[in-house]
């Protein structure tokens, strides 16, 4: 009897034992790692901008050095999408029910509101939003009913320079588009939507438009490829330099499209990001698990980069210069910090730590 008891007392002290120690590891890891938003790179890539996660305060660094060069607390209203900055670094886009605002990323102010198309209602996912390459537009998902239209609004003048109204589609909401993007040029616009091909087999359509032309110029239904629109997923769309291939980024795979033969190459990788690199001969990609590799446009394939710094956790996020020239990792730690590589190697340049005071 006695020992029985003595058993039972010794259960009983492992099992709180078990539950301090879980209770500790919780409130250890409860906390997230701190990390930075909205990443962008200024035209001369010296700097690299970024919000904290709520979008309510900015920081500029040196790309060099990583020393603070400012740090502005930003009147973001509550409720409000913080969409990110323009691509030259120098403003910064929400969305609320006023409209849309710019504000000036130098002094925190929030420039001119330019108000929504009358009559419409905004879709609230920055991931289905656009801006062209030098950041004059902005494409901006709106819903009236039923309808969907893609808006090309003017970020100076609030101006509606283009429209595209969204076949009708049973698939379309609540993501009436899964990715979209400008080319270079920015006389294109492409965008991808959930669909099926005649015999009911899913996938997602490509489309582009030509905004001079003011007409659809292709429809390419790519079965079996298929956004999820989880938050976590990139859903990333990119032109080529030239405009002749397309990039679009699955959940478990990359795929390359060359406009011309219409023909798909496929790379089986999950959770991944991925852009052209400078020449837009190859294509660079990470996982959260893996560094960098690269895939070759021309015949599909992969070939390794250079081993990055240890101890560092990597996420998946590749942050493209303007130029092109460089790419910027952001790593999950206690401060902002990001591995910068080379924009057409994919080669380690340098590794970016915010330096806290």
């Amino acid at each position: 009897m006695m020992v029985a008891i003595m058993r039972l007392g010794i259960k009983i002290i492992t099992i709180i034992s078990l539950l301090l120690c879980l209770g500790f590891s919780r409130s250890v890891f409860a906390t997230p790692l701190s990390y930075a938003d909205n990443i962008t790179f200024n035209s001369a890539t010296s700097q690299l901008i970024y919000t904290n996660p709520k979008g309510s305060q900015l920081t500029a660094i040196d790309t060099r050095t990583a020393k603070v060069l400012r740090k502005i607390e930003l009147p973001l209203p509550k409720q409000a999408l913080m969409i990110g900055a323009t691509p030259d670094g120098f403003k910064l886009l929400y969305l609320d029910k006023k409209g849309l605002s710019v504000i000036h990323n130098g002094t925190g102010k929030v420039l001119r509101t330019l108000a929504h198309p009358r009559g419409y209602q905004a879709i609230y996912n920055r991931r289905l939003m656009a801006q062209n390459t030098n950041g004059s537009l902005i494409a901006i998902p709106y819903k009236r009913g039923n309808n969907i239209t893609l808006f090309m609004m003017h970020t100076g003048s609030g101006k509606i320079i283009n429209q595209v109204e969204l076949p009708a589609s049973r698939y379309a909401l609540p993501n009436p588009i899964e990715a979209i993007a400008f080319s270079k040029n920015n006389r294109l616009l492409a965008y991808t939507r959930h669909s099926a091909d005649d015999k009911g087999q899913m996938g997602s359509t490509l489309y582009i438009y030509d905004l001079y032309a003011k007409k659809e110029l292709q429809s390419i239904f790519l079965p079996n490829h298929r956004y999820n629109n989880q938050k976590n997923t990139s859903n990333r769309l990119q032109f080529s330099q030239d405009g002749q291939n397309i990039l679009l980024v699955f959940p478990n795979k990359i795929t390359l499209l060359d406009r011309k033969t219409e023909t798909i190459k496929d790379t089986i990788v999950a959770n991944a990001d991925a852009v052209f690199n400078a020449n837009s001969q190859y294509v660079i990609y990470k996982s959260k698990t893996s560094n960098p590799m690269m895939i070759n446009v021309r015949n599909g394939k992969v070939q390794k980069i250079a081993a990055y710094p240890a101890n560092h956790q990597q996420s998946r996020a590749l942050v493209q210069s303007g130029n092109k020239r460089f790419i910027a990792i952001p790593l999950l730690s206690q401060q902002a910090s990001f591995l910068i590589i080379n924009g057409q190697t994919g080669a380690f340049v340098r590794l970016l730590e915010e330096q806290v005071k």
